[in-house]
């Protein structure tokens, strides 16, 4: 469970991801008119498969192995896209980790 006190530009984007990563979210604002502009809209901001792009890029900028931990990303973001999130938000790599 999550909490996103405040929709402004930050606030509203971190509430989008969590929802689209299936985390159970409440989210406050002192404007309830605030709050209308997030009912309904959960489009992805950036999809995994684009993030995945990027990761593979710089490991094949680096020369692979020389990155680990970004090695190990890209395995398990390469993971979450076989399982059809690749195009979700980026927060949605954490549904391959079985979270």
């Amino acid at each position: 469970m999550a909490a996103v006190i405040g929709t402004g530009i930050m606030g509203a984007a971190m509430a989008r991801n969590l929802v689209a990563a299936r985390i159970p979210t409440t989210v406050w604002d002192r404007s309830p008119a605030a709050l209308e502009t997030l009912v309904g809209d959960f489009a992805p901001e950036f999809p995994l498969q684009w993030a995945l792009k990027d990761v593979d890029l710089a490991l094949g900028a680096a020369g692979g192995d020389s990155l680990p931990l970004l090695a190990a990303l890209s395995r398990q973001w390469h993971a979450a896209v076989a399982a059809g999130h690749g195009r979700e938000d980026v927060a949605a790599a954490r549904l391959a980790l079985g979270a």
